[in-house]
């Protein structure tokens, strides 16, 4: 069964959050690979990781108080 998980970010993603991203999933291939984290639970972390970081920027803010 092929899973999809899709993730909407509602907050500007500058080049220096995808570079984080992208240095995480890098560091964990070899765990990815051996079958230890699957890829989507690696993007989840790094998506709670944006997150976090992100939580006080007023663009941030401005997107949850739109979702309600």
């Amino acid at each position: 069964m092929n899973s999809e998980v899709k993730v909407t970010i509602g907050v500007k993603v500058t080049p220096e959050y995808v570079k984080d991203i992208d240095t995480m999933v890098d560091f964990f291939q070899s765990r990815i690979e051996l079958g230890k984290v699957t890829r989507s639970e690696l993007l989840l972390k790094a998506l709670d990781a944006f997150t976090e970081r992100v939580a006080d920027m007023p663009e941030y803010q401005d997107f949850l108080a739109l979702r309600g």
